[in-house]
């Protein structure tokens, strides 16, 4: 894969990563027991991104380390970007992301919550 192409793929994930997201706000105010599913969608595009990171960067994951990822996705990730960033700015940039991915679940609560009600919420 290209130079031009890999990163082009890179930014397709991350924005497919934050589009999962707000999908899980409109989800947890619509179906509020569909959350094993949307965590699994979450997962794989979380993987999918580090998969894609790690052939930008020249090193691509082993298939075994990328089943770990998926498995343990909210610990490896942030393993994976200190390792490949170095702490301080592993640090801003996950702070980054988590803070962004955060007001987009937010942002999808909030427009459903807003075109069905008030109500919407439970007690």
């Amino acid at each position: 894969m290209n130079e031009p192409n890999s990163r082009a793929l890179h930014r397709h994930l991350v924005i497919n990563l934050y589009a999962t997201c707000f999908v899980l706000g409109v989800v947890q105010v619509t179906f509020p027991y569909a959350g094993p599913l949307i965590g699994m969608m979450i997962a794989s595009a979380a993987t999918c991104w580090v998969v894609a990171d790690s052939r930008v960067r020249g090193q691509p994951l082993l298939h075994i380390l990328q089943l770990l990822t998926f498995m343990l996705w909210p610990i490896a990730v942030p393993i994976y970007v200190f390792s490949t960033r170095g702490i301080i700015n592993g640090i801003g940039w996950f702070v980054t992301h988590v803070v962004g991915l955060g007001l987009a679940v937010g942002l999808g609560s909030g427009i459903t919550s807003l075109i069905h009600g008030i109500g919407a919420f439970p007690n």
